[in-house]
């Protein structure tokens, strides 16, 4: 839209400065401080003017709506420690389907090649090592798989895994978690980060990913905060808990039903 505004300095000389600006319509608002949102008017606005006014009207900095609830206290960062899949996961049913069906499709458009451009390939074939030929792949199952170990990472080498503990004081299962400080000097990905620490220590290597948390979900029950989700790679040690916890297991997407409720687990394979 086509703006129209007007400024005018403090008498004083200061920097401050207050004017207003008209958008097509009718619509103003002011300005004042050095540019900070002031008011908004309601003169010859319409309906999409007084929307907007309606919708951020109590909030001076205008970033959240007027609907949009605010966290519940206290915020507490979570870290998701997952090891990234080792081998290619099987094909879905579908591909499998997909693949025969585009077999049989190239197959109708092949054409037999000249004897003289097929020997060549024939005689180099010759040339390679015969030991070549026995390669075996390695099975996707693992004895870990056959024994239900959960405590090793050589199990469900085709899927996420996802490192669960258990307080060692409240016996509870979940990912290693710390209270944000209220006094807002620390980040929610460095409490996260403490919290692992404090978890395995120096145990195990780890990539953080991103800085800002996969998402949220609040406390069981209301008042008792929110939590954050931050994730981490495992990228190389052994796993070796500290004293504040006393138990720990690596589980897939669907096993960690075993520890959360039906809706805490669906929106954590939603953000895994």
């Amino acid at each position: 839209q086509a703006l129209t505004s007007t400024s005018a300095s403090s008498e004083s000389g200061g920097l401050a400065s207050a004017g207003s600006c008209r958008g097509r319509g009718g619509f103003e608002w002011g300005f004042a401080g050095g540019g900070s949102l002031a008011g908004v008017s309601f003169r010859d606005a319409g309906p999409r003017g007084a929307s907007f006014v309606r919708r951020y009207r109590g909030n001076a900095r205008g970033t959240r709506p007027r609907d949009v609830r605010v966290a519940d206290r206290p915020l507490i960062a979570n870290m998701i420690v997952e090891r990234l899949p080792v081998v290619t996961p099987a094909p879905e049913a579908w591909e499998v389907e997909y693949q025969s069906w585009s077999a049989e499709r190239r197959a109708k458009f092949l054409r037999e090649l000249p004897e003289d451009l097929v020997d060549p390939k024939g005689e180099f074939e010759e040339l390679q090592d015969p030991e070549e030929s026995k390669f075996v792949p390695a099975s996707r199952t693992t004895e870990a798989d056959a024994s239900g170990d959960t405590k090793t990472l050589r199990r469900k080498l085709d899927q996420f895994l996802f490192l669960v503990v258990q307080d060692a004081a409240t016996k509870q299962w979940g990912f290693p978690k710390e209270a944000n400080p209220e006094d807002g000097v620390q980040t929610m990905r460095a409490t996260a980060k403490a919290a692992m620490d404090a978890c395995v220590g120096d145990s195990i290597e780890t990539f953080l990913v991103g800085n800002a948390p996969a998402g949220h979900w609040p406390e069981p029950n209301r008042g008792g905060g929110t939590n954050f989700y931050h994730r981490a790679q495992w990228l190389e040690g052994d796993l070796r808990l500290t004293e504040k916890y006393s138990d720990f297991k690596w589980l897939t997407k669907d096993e960690l039903g075993e520890h959360f409720d039906e809706a805490h687990h669906k929106f954590l394979k939603d953000i895994c």
